[in-house]
């Protein structure tokens, strides 16, 4: 069982206050690799999947509010022509990083404190006022 690799990156922002928040993935994705993106609104608004854009097969980790933002990771085992928009329930602005990994099949949300399994990675990212953890399991 080989580590998570990360194999690219990609991120962005939304300066204009919006509802609708397209997700910068990065290039070259293959199908099999898994996704990943750390998202930031800068209000307290709820983080959904814009499923008419997105497709299936995207799931969310809402991390919550942190200094009056909201957080959520959000990821899915790509099928090489991945796009994602999230939307928020009040206009706002967004910054967001994501990440294409090679040998990984889940994303979760990291405790405080733990030590990984195996071949599992921890990703830790900061991202505006918060660094957040995430288990990125091994394949």
């Amino acid at each position: 069982m080989p580590m998570p690799i990360s194999m690219g990156r990609g991120g962005g922002s939304s300066l204009v206050p919006t509802t609708v928040h397209p997700i910068s993935l990065p290039g070259g994705i293959v199908a099999g690799e898994m996704l990943a993106v750390l998202f930031q609104g800068d209000d307290n608004a709820q983080i959904g999947i814009d499923a008419a854009v997105s497709g299936l097969g995207w799931e969310m980790i809402q991390l919550g509010l942190r200094d009056g933002r909201r957080y959520a990771w959000i990821w899915k085992m790509a099928a090489g022509l991945d796009v994602l928009a999230l939307t928020t329930a009040q206009p706002e602005t967004s910054w967001h990083t994501s990440r294409r990994w090679l040998h990984a099949i889940a994303l979760r949300q990291a405790p405080a404190s733990f030590t990984p399994r195996g071949n599992d990675t921890m990703w830790q990212i900061a991202l505006g006022h918060y660094t957040a953890a995430a288990l990125i399991e091994a394949d």
